[in-house]
């Protein structure tokens, strides 16, 4: 639903908005609304406003049960705002949404209405992607689904789970974070794992659920089983050669492959990722189908060895500072690595293994680090009970230690692979407001993700700007109580920019009043 208004002429204008349903106002405050639309802003589905003003406005939004749910200051300079109409990757309540604007004088200058249809959204087509774990084996595998939809409706749609049936054999699996925009057709995807299903003609069930498992659309459909994964063999020697046959699931690459890196060093929320849980699920069976007869310390030996064993390549040749993780299916793919990828993929196979296992960030490297209720012969704890997995080096076993880290274990951060918040941040807008010629505050945007795999709890964020001493002024600051794994959320400050000399911007993040993050604008405010 996208409304365009273009501004030609002082007479058009006042036509325009003689016709619509909202007002001009003719005192000293005039309001013109150039076009709006709805659109997919990072995940939230938003109302984006073009506008002129010459005065100081204020916008309300008001949603189907009469409930405000936007409201924010705007200045004369100001052009353009996004709104957002419901949470993250949640759909948009249908019905009718008022936008009021108001002067300084909390007079209603303008006000104009927009509707929005009922969710309408269809299956298109249905391909499986399946998988035979040798020749001689008659049954099949099905380790995802792509499904072809269309929207057909005028706002944004986020498909969330899918519920999956063949053969009286049922899946549920969340789909791969995605947005159907108003009246196009789109690819979403899911990891699942259904074994032992059977060749020939098979009945099958699809249904799209919402955030909330709402029902979305669904599909009753025959299909027949057809290996179409290709596979990606590893050899290698650990007391004897080793081989396993890992499927490569091309909708997981690319999904992975477009993603920006994050902006954190914690490295553990590239295991700590869900959606491909059950794609590195085949690879960690495949490590116990060649370690069964192996004790613990040497099923841990072996998983080194595999990634040991993998080519060494590093992130940018010309640039040895520079970092770009990798994704465990990047790593499987690519095959060239360097530390820190490996460890992240050694890392996750020993997790689903059942083991105790960190990330130990080292200067200019990255390890493993191993708990267990056991002594390793030869060997001690690295740093806080953990002993060290070397995953660079070939033929490095548990405990074992290169010479070049050995007497650093205290320079060393630890970084766990368990269950926990991992709270990322980042700004998306700052805007300097003027009033009177003169900057008056600065209103900043930025979103707070969730990307570890428990509940954040207590998470206050702070900004304030700061003198070259590092002393503090006008400080703001907001709370969210909790933020589940996944979610995300806008927060928006607005910090009065002080009259002395204070050039420095900063936000603070806090988690269970420990800071674990801190940002400063690259300008500065003098």
């Amino acid at each position: 639903m996208t409304i365009n208004k273009q501004a030609i002429s002082i007479a058009l204008i006042i036509l325009l908005f003689t016709m619509n349903t909202g007002c001009i106002s003719f005192n000293d405050t005039s309001f013109f609304m150039l076009s709006n639309g709805v659109i997919d802003y990072y995940g939230f589905p938003s109302l984006i406003l073009s506008f002129k003003t010459n005065d100081i406005i204020v916008i309300n939004l008001i949603n189907p049960d009469e409930q405000i749910v936007f409201t924010d200051t705007f200045y004369p300079h100001q052009k353009e705002t996004v709104i957002p109409l419901a949470p993250y990757r949640s759909n948009i309540l249908p019905g009718i949404y008022q936008a009021l604007v108001y002067d300084k004088n909390d007079k209603l200058i303008y006000n104009e209405t927009f509707g929005f249809e009922e969710i309408n959204l269809s299956i298109v087509s249905l391909k499986g992607h399946w998988w035979r774990k040798n020749s001689e084996d008659q049954n099949y595998s099905l380790i995802g689904i792509t499904l072809t939809v269309i929207n057909n409706c005028d706002s944004p749609i986020y498909p969330y789970f899918i519920d999956f049936i063949i053969d009286n054999i049922s899946a549920t699996a969340d789909i791969i974070p995605a947005v159907v925009l108003p009246e196009e057709i789109e690819f979403i995807n899911c990891s699942l794992y259904i074994d032992k299903i059977k060749a020939g003609e098979r009945n099958c069930y699809v249904s799209v659920l919402d955030k909330n498992g709402g029902m979305l659309t669904d599909l009753n459909f025959q299909t027949i089983p057809q290996e179409n994964v290709p596979i990606n063999l590893f050899s290698w020697n650990y007391n004897g050669k080793m081989e396993i046959s890992i499927p490569y699931p091309r909708f997981l690459y690319d999904y992975y492959s477009t993603l920006e890196r994050l902006d954190t060093d914690d490295y553990a929320a590239y295991v700590l990722d869900p959606y491909d849980d059950l794609y590195l699920t085949l690879v960690k069976d495949s490590m116990i189908a060649i370690s069964a007869d192996l004790d613990n310390i040497s099923k841990i030996n072996l998983v080194a060895s595999f990634v040991q064993n993998l080519e060494y390549g590093e992130d940018d040749p010309l640039n040895s500072s520079y970092e770009y993780p990798l994704y465990p299916i990047e790593l499987l793919n690519k095959r060239k690595c360097d530390c820190e990828d490996r460890a992240i993929l050694a890392g996750n196979i020993l997790q689903l293994m059942g083991y105790n296992v960190s990330l130990l960030s080292l200067p200019k490297h990255m390890a493993v680090g191993v708990h267990i209720n056991q002594n390793v012969s030869g060997y001690d704890f690295y740093i806080d009970k953990y002993y060290y997995l070397e995953t660079i080096e070939e033929n490095m076993v548990l405990g074992n230690v290169p010479i070049l880290y050995r007497n650093i274990s205290e320079e060393s951060v630890v970084y766990p692979l368990t269950s926990r918040p991992i709270i990322n941040y980042e700004w998306k807008n700052v805007d300097g407001i003027l009033v009177n010629g003169k900057l008056d505050f600065v209103k900043l945007k930025f979103f707070v993700t969730n990307i570890g795999n428990s509940i954040a709890k207590n998470i206050v964020i702070t900004s304030a700007f700061y003198s070259s001493n590092n002393t503090e002024c006008n400080l703001e600051k907001i709370n969210i109580s909790s933020l589940l794994p996944g979610e995300k959320e806008q927060v928006t400050l607005k910090i009065n920019v002080p009259k002395e000399i204070y050039p420095i911007l900063k936000t603070k993040i806090h988690l269970n009043n420990i800071l674990i993050e801190e940002k400063q604008s690259y300008i500065k405010f003098l």
